[in-house]
């Protein structure tokens, strides 16, 4: 079978005047990695590579003192775990801003993720996988409210020592493992 070589895209958008954001990735497919940008003052930063037949596209918006930002796939998807980079290099690379408070959104069909929030201000996340693996590390301080939504594969969530947490469990007909410590 012939190889495919995605190309890969700068994603690069300033804070402006916003004084909190919500980010909003919509991969269809892919390897999803998300953590905290460290000395820039943008309010996203990253590389993303291209999946399928046209690139990826960014919209940004302010209203009032709250920006939005998007970013998606676009046009007809291939895909296979070489051509999205499962197990190598990640689909999207992307660092978020620790100077506003954030509330992530993220739907991925396929793939895996891992959205570490530990040095950001998150005040909701919410992460959706159809199939595949998500870890979501939690910040060690704030009250941060969360919705996790995994079909079929892994769900991981790290909380920090210390964090207080309340977890509701709605598992189907999956395997959930709570590690010792952790009222049931």
């Amino acid at each position: 079978l012939p190889t495919r070589h995605a190309a890969s895209q700068t994603i690069s958008q300033e804070l402006g005047d916003a004084e909190s954001a919500k980010i909003v990735l919509l991969p269809a497919a892919g390897d999803i990695q998300v953590g905290a940008l460290s000395g820039s003052p943008a309010l996203v930063q990253g590389q993303a590579r291209q999946v399928g037949a046209r690139p990826t596209d960014q919209d940004f918006e302010i209203q009032g003192s709250r920006a939005t930002f998007t970013l998606r796939n676009q046009g007809e998807m291939w895909w296979t775990p070489t051509a999205t980079g499962l197990g190598r290099d990640p689909t999207w690379s992307l660092g978020l801003s620790t100077g506003v408070p954030l509330d992530v959104e993220l739907e991925l069909g396929i793939g895996s993720c891992d959205l570490d929030l530990g040095l950001l201000q998150v005040n909701s996340v919410s992460a959706k996988v159809g199939i595949g693996r998500c870890v979501v590390t939690f910040p060690s301080e704030g009250r941060i409210r969360g919705t996790l939504d995994g079909a079929i594969g892994q769900t991981v969530i790290v909380i920090p020592a210390g964090m207080e947490a309340r977890i509701k469990v709605d598992t189907g007909i999956t395997v959930r493992q709570i590690p010792d410590g952790f009222e049931q």
